[in-house]
């Protein structure tokens, strides 16, 4: 393994000390900053860019031949760090402490050291890790927010008032679709310049603002949670698969909810974020998608078709399609049935 310290802050002198350690130039554009990580280390880079108010964001998106530890040891109070593994994974360690976490894709944290200890993060060896680390000076953060955090709930102070760093601070979650989205966002980002810092900045504040909120939501009851996890996509696409499959026995939808491992206020959520309809106008639309299959390319009654569909009422099932087609199911087999080769 190989390892080195970097012993500065803030942002601008981290990212050139890390450019240092690795034999390269850090190249710099105003607040932006870039190294290139060198062939015989592995491949990929490392970048950093200073906003506003206390924030910058370093972005990993690194190979490195060699499991390799970085250890941020400067003799400072450091910032709090938001941590998001897009791919790949991590290790992440207090200076002072022996205690690993590891974090792999979907998940995040939020961590801040006690006093003047640093962090340790251990990239492994030829795995593509994608982390990006948003960076909060708490002193310097305070000073421009220190109304608004006044007011503030509790949890969110708690974040931010330790500016002296008495105590540590350690959470890990899963970040949110939306958060994975505004990534997504940044990485496909084209303009340079004043149009991307601008660009860049205001995705780092929605960032910070989606991990407060999905912080606040993670303290909640877990049933009484509706931010929803990019991991829990999986939950979602599990639960079209089986609409697609069993529409004709059908479970009602919190017994759907549950069977795919998420409450029904988080299951509604994420249709309307994925598809912009409810669990059950999702349902509507693959019936009805179904139906006009059965019509046009099958002979079975109109009886069977509602059963396939797990209706039972003929008149309701006339209802739906008519709203959605203008016209009965019957007419619409005689205008659209397959003629015989």
């Amino acid at each position: 393994m190989k390892s080195f310290a970097i012993n500065s802050l803030p942002l601008n002198e981290v990212l050139h000390d890390l450019s240092e350690c690795l034999g390269t130039k850090c190249i710099k554009n105003c607040n932006e900053y870039s190294i290139k990580i060198p062939a015989d280390w592995g491949s990929g880079y490392i970048r950093g860019t200073i906003f506003n108010g206390g924030i910058g964001l370093i972005q990993y998106q690194c190979k490195f031949k060699k499991e390799l530890e970085i250890r941020f040891v400067v003799n400072k109070i450091h910032p709090v760090k938001f941590l998001y593994c897009l791919r790949g994974k991590l290790e992440h360690r207090f200076e002072n402490s022996r205690t690993v976490n590891s974090l792999t894709k979907y998940q995040n944290a939020i961590v801040a050291s006690k006093g003047k200890n640093g962090h340790v993060l251990r990239f492994a060896a030829n795995i593509t890790t994608d982390l990006s680390s948003l960076e909060i000076t708490r002193k310097e953060f305070k000073r421009e927010m220190f109304c608004y955090l006044h007011k503030s709930s509790e949890s969110i102070k708690h974040l931010f008032k330790d500016e002296t760093a008495k105590n540590s601070f350690y959470y890990e979650g899963l970040y949110s679709l939306q958060v994975s989205n505004y990534f997504e966002e940044m990485s496909a980002f084209g303009h340079k310049n004043l149009i991307k810092h601008l660009f860049m900045q205001a995705k780092a504040l929605q960032i910070l603002i989606g991990q407060l909120i999905q912080y606040e939501d993670d303290l909640a009851e877990k049933d009484e949670r509706r931010i929803l996890r990019n991991s829990e996509v999986r939950s979602i696409d599990e639960a079209v698969k089986i609409i697609e499959l069993e529409l004709e026995n059908l479970e009602p939808v919190l017994s759907l909810a549950h069977r795919v491992g998420l409450n029904q206020n988080k299951l509604q959520d994420g249709f309307h974020i994925l598809y912009s309809l409810s669990v059950n106008a999702y349902i509507q639309k693959e019936r009805l998608k179904l139906a006009v299959s059965l019509l046009k390319n099958t002979n079975i009654t109109m009886v069977e078709i509602m059963e396939r569909l797990g209706l039972s009422s003929q008149s309701y099932f006339s209802k739906i399609f008519r709203d959605r087609y203008d016209i009965t199911p019957s007419h619409y087999r005689k205008l659209h049935r397959a003629k015989p080769a």
